[in-house]
């Protein structure tokens, strides 16, 4: 509960001169490994005018995944206009190291929307 104290205090404290700030905020998520955490933050990065910057969303999509949310790093990765190849390298590592862990809940095929 302390983490998500202290994301919440950080998300709303964020000066939005650069894009800095948050992307310390999305280090902190995947330290973390907190979806709720991960959540707070993209909400949060929507409503800055960096929302569309590639190196945030690649952020983003790392982040869903390393808190194994695969579901809403797709929903990103659907909505980028522009992707680069640490977009996709964040998904197949996840899609890789989902597929050995073996949770026991169907995951949709890799390649059906990665185009």
């Amino acid at each position: 509960m302390v983490r998500n104290v202290a994301v919440s205090r950080m998300v709303g404290d964020l000066s939005l001169s650069d894009s800095t700030p948050l992307a310390k905020l999305l280090d902190r998520c995947l330290q973390s490994n907190s979806l709720r955490d991960a959540r707070r933050v993209h909400a949060r990065i929507i409503k800055s005018p960096f929302a569309f910057q590639v190196f945030i969303q690649n952020r983003m999509i790392d982040g869903y995944t390393k808190c194994g949310c695969l579901e809403d790093a797709r929903k990103l990765f659907e909505k980028m206009t522009h992707r680069n190849t640490f977009t996709y390298n964040s998904l197949i590592t996840f899609t890789e190291s989902d597929s050995l862990n073996s949770r026991g809940d169907p995951r949709p095929p890799f390649g059906a929307w990665m185009v």
